[in-house]
């Protein structure tokens, strides 16, 4: 809190500086003052005063102006994975209710792996499961996967996919002895 009381000060300062300094300040100050070389103490109290309102306000703006931009920026960000999410399971639901019926295999036929989190990967699949009226995609392999894993497992089973077209129960048995191995080191 203390860091924050700071941040403001400074702010508040470097903005008061500004406005008391300013040129168009101190002609203002000159033409109060009726034109005398000597302004009276009371002008110059009263414009730095009201500096500290002006300086307050254009703080407290331009935090405002840079939470603003940082709202933008994540809404921007959350569109994207949105869309990356939506695409993938555009892709996936067709292959899983087809001919062929592995969740595992249509997740990483769409491309699943390239999913930027695990939440992400946690909403594919639950929606492949509302839309498809499937198993959850890992569903065969979570006596060996935890959840945490599941984006890295996702990644390895297409790559060795790979060499097991057809063979889905030959590759499950193959990644869970290795799985199994990593989790003995």
């Amino acid at each position: 809190m203390l860091r924050d009381i700071t941040t403001f000060v400074q702010a508040v300062l470097k903005f008061w500086v500004w406005f008391v300094t300013s040129s168009a300040v101190a002609a203002g100050m000159w033409l109060l003052s009726g034109g005398v070389t000597m302004i009276p103490p009371w002008i110059i109290w009263a414009v730095a005063a009201f500096g500290f309102v002006v300086a307050g306000f254009l703080a407290w703006r331009n935090e405002k102006t840079a939470k603003e931009a940082l709202a933008l920026e994540c809404r921007a960000l959350r569109e994207g994975v949105e869309k990356e999410r939506d695409a993938i399971l555009a892709k996936a639901v067709p292959f899983a209710t087809g001919r062929n019926k592995c969740p595992l295999q249509a997740l990483s036929y769409a491309d699943g792996q390239t999913l930027r989190s695990q939440d992400d990967l946690d909403w594919v699949c639950a929606e492949m499961v509302r839309f498809c009226g499937c198993l959850d995609p890992f569903a065969r392999v979570s006596d060996f996967v935890a959840r945490e894993d599941r984006l890295l497992f996702l990644k390895e089973y297409g790559l060795r996919a790979v060499g097991y077209v057809g063979e889905d129960e030959k590759l499950l048995s193959t990644l869970r002895a290795s799985w199994a191995a990593t989790a003995r080191q």
